[in-house]
């Protein structure tokens, strides 16, 4: 089970949720009230984000490593730039 945050350039998912502009550890509560569904993928758009810290990246890998053990999947779509270089930089890109 692998714990990096994948980006997609897609629109279709089981269901989607915004990150805010700024993500950071002080704004990840709403992940920890997701709760994956078998055999769906939550889509995670990040299109928005202007800024993200690791305690934003570290919740949102936490999320990820949950949905999988749990038979879903969380997907990030539309990453923005400073939201792809924030995880080339933590190391959660593939």
């Amino acid at each position: 089970m692998t714990a990096a945050i994948s980006t997609h350039q897609c629109r279709r998912s089981s269901w989607a949720v915004s990150l805010p502009p700024r993500f950071d550890g002080h704004r990840t509560d709403f992940l920890d009230r997701l709760r994956p569904e078998a055999d769906r993928w939550l889509a995670v758009d990040g299109s928005a984000v202007t800024f993200a810290d690791h305690a934003a990246i570290d919740a949102l890998v936490a999320t990820r490593l949950r949905f999988l053990e749990l038979g879903g999947d969380l997907r990030l779509v539309d990453a923005s730039d400073s939201l792809r270089i924030t995880l080339e930089l933590t190391g959660d890109a593939t």
